[in-house]
């Protein structure tokens, strides 16, 4: 073998477990360095690093740089072909911790909807929502129906076109959140509805009338939205507009 052969090759294995620790702590640092690189953090209490995360991100790479040393003992290799191979150790291990870490994220997000939704006084009406694809408002005709399951909802305020609702495409860990229309009024007959659609137009611009089998409402329009949204903006609509909006529950869950 030609000596600069050689020499471009090592096989001490301090070396190799040092090549271990810097493909490990990259495969743990760089999926958050560019998450935190991507997001806006002004105004935001989310921590992309601490002091944990840096003590767990030194032992794992120490970790994967005792399994690269004990693989490759006294083995010539190139700085770089030990570095790509010690890269498919944490790539597998880094990732399933970061699965782990966004379903943990995601129940925490849960939680806080849930504690968010009894601690808001927001009334609930159950069970007599439709499934997006099945909604009929007063002005729907024999206009074509879109079957439930597929995200899609049609929303006809008054004299004005179908407004489609659609999933956005989210390949992420997702919380399966019921979905309700926001409530703006409640009545048992067309004409009262008619009559407070004219009366919160002024406020609501975008107010439409639906009937359902617990009579008509009066809702914002848009189509269902997940949970955490409806209230949101119930929230919203009750503290800058003083109204006492509800959340009617769909019955497909607008997935």
């Amino acid at each position: 073998m030609p000596k600069e052969t050689q020499k471009a090759k090592m096989d001490a294995p301090a070396f190799k477990f040092f090549i271990g620790l810097v493909a490990g702590l990259t495969a743990m640092v760089l999926p958050r360095l560019i998450a935190a690189l991507a997001s806006s953090t002004e105004g935001s209490s989310i921590r992309y690093f601490s002091l944990d995360f840096g003590l767990l991100a030194l032992a794992f790479g120490a970790i994967v740089g005792l399994v690269i040393m004990i693989f490759e003992w006294k083995i010539p290799s190139r700085p770089r072909d030990t570095f790509m191979t010690a890269l498919g150790i944490p790539a597998l291990l880094s990732g399933t911790l970061n699965a782990y870490n966004a379903s943990g994220v995601a129940r925490d997000a849960e939680n806080l909807s849930n504690a968010l939704l009894e601690s808001s006084g927001v009334p609930i009406i159950r069970g007599g929502g439709t499934a997006p694809g099945e909604k009929r408002s007063e002005n729907e005709n024999n206009e074509g129906w879109f079957p439930p399951g597929l995200g899609v909802a049609r929303a006809y305020a008054q004299a004005s076109s179908p407004v489609p609702v659609r999933k956005a495409f989210n390949p992420g860990i997702q919380v399966q959140e019921p979905f309700y229309y926001v409530v703006l009024a409640r009545t048992d007959s067309l004409p009262k509805a008619r009559e407070e659609d004219s009366r919160l137009r002024s406020r609501v611009p975008n107010a439409e009338i639906i009937e359902t089998r617990q009579g008509y409402f009066v809702i914002q329009a848009g189509g269902p939205k997940p949970r955490s949204r409806a209230l949101l903006e119930a929230i919203r609509l009750r503290k800058e507009l003083g109204l006492n909006p509800m959340l009617l529950e769909v019955a497909d869950g607008g997935s």
